[in-house]
């Protein structure tokens, strides 16, 4: 397989570029020139290049603090720094979510990381604290029950300067997410898994993404981050959760995967009805996980899908 730099298949890094301030503009946001630069291939330029051409090749664009805005529309501009702030608040509190502190040799996990906008260090207020999980097989609903319980036991009201609310999008057993990572997924979602800020379980998400031989063509600059603690560790393996867990987990799973559905058809209902249909999300509910995708990234890894190299996200 070619490397990322000469694939014949991969846009020029201009074209690249050009399709992410596009997809930006749509979603009338801002973009830092770090994370533009952080999206291309190796053989791009970096910040003060890159800095120069969207300055000559985007004139429409406004540029103020190292962030790229659709327009000059002083409505849209924000704070960076406010935002990375916020975002390092938001983070600081993702281990109270759990039951316990989490550790590598847990009996039901094995990684748990941060992912979406706090994970890119740029939350907005209001913007959700999304959280990638991964359980030993057959622990998803034992792991999903246990937190939902702690929330009936230990209910906590929202602080004005926290996150919106906590959100579990994306929780799959060992045995799925080797799955879902082997498989190229394209640009958006070498972004999230690339971003993840990992909580616990450092050593099991380095070897997956080591294992994962196309997140190297598509995001080199992203997964070279990963690789600066040295070495990627072996691949992971699955590992079964103890015999009790996965016998609860069964029961558990036509439980609250029925909730959840009905849940979520609920507020589907009420978003549209607020007018706010891009915000109406997809469940997905399996013995060996649950997702979530709104609307709204459905249609950004559609947009991004255009500079991808490998392909493009798409829902089990």
């Amino acid at each position: 397989m070619p490397t990322a730099d000469s694939s014949p298949s991969e846009p020029a890094w201009s074209e690249r570029l050009a399709v992410a301030l596009d997809v930006a503009a749509d979603f009338g946001a801002g973009i830092s020139i770090e994370s533009l630069v952080d999206l291309l291939p190796n053989s791009a330029p970096r910040e003060p290049e890159i800095d120069s051409w969207i300055r000559s090749h985007a004139p429409d664009r406004l540029i103020r603090d190292g962030v790229v805005y659709p327009c000059a529309n002083e409505l849209l501009l924000d704070d960076p720094v406010q935002r990375r702030m916020r975002a390092a608040e938001f983070l600081s509190r993702a281990s109270d979510v759990f039951p316990r502190p989490m550790s590598e040799s847990d009996p039901w996990l094995r990684c748990v990381a941060v992912t979406g906008s706090v994970a890119y260090g740029s939350a907005h207020p209001g913007d959700d604290l999304d959280f990638l999980v991964v359980t030993r097989h057959g622990a998803v609903w034992f792991f999903l029950g246990a937190v939902f319980l702690l929330r009936r036991l230990r209910p906590r009201a929202r602080e004005a300067r926290g996150p919106q609310r906590t959100c579990f999008n994306y929780v799959v057993d060992d045995a799925q997410i080797l799955r879902d990572y082997r498989i190229p997924r394209g640009l958006l979602f070498a972004r999230e898994a690339l971003t993840a800020k990992v909580l616990s379980g450092d050593a099991f998400y380095r070897g997956l993404l080591g294992s994962s031989a196309w997140l190297q063509h598509e995001a080199p600059r992203l997964l070279s981050r990963w690789k600066e603690g040295g070495e990627f560790p072996s691949p992971p393996t699955s590992e079964r959760a103890p015999w009790l867990v996965r016998m609860l987990n069964v029961p558990l799973f036509f439980v609250l995967g029925a909730y959840l559905q009905l849940a979520g058809l609920v507020r589907n209902r009420k978003l549209r009805r607020s007018g706010a249909p891009d915000l109406c999300f997809r469940t997905t509910t399996m013995p060996g996980r649950l997702t979530y995708s709104s609307r709204r990234f459905r249609r950004l890894s559609a947009a991004y899908s255009r500079a991808s190299v490998t392909g493009r996200w798409e829902d089990d």
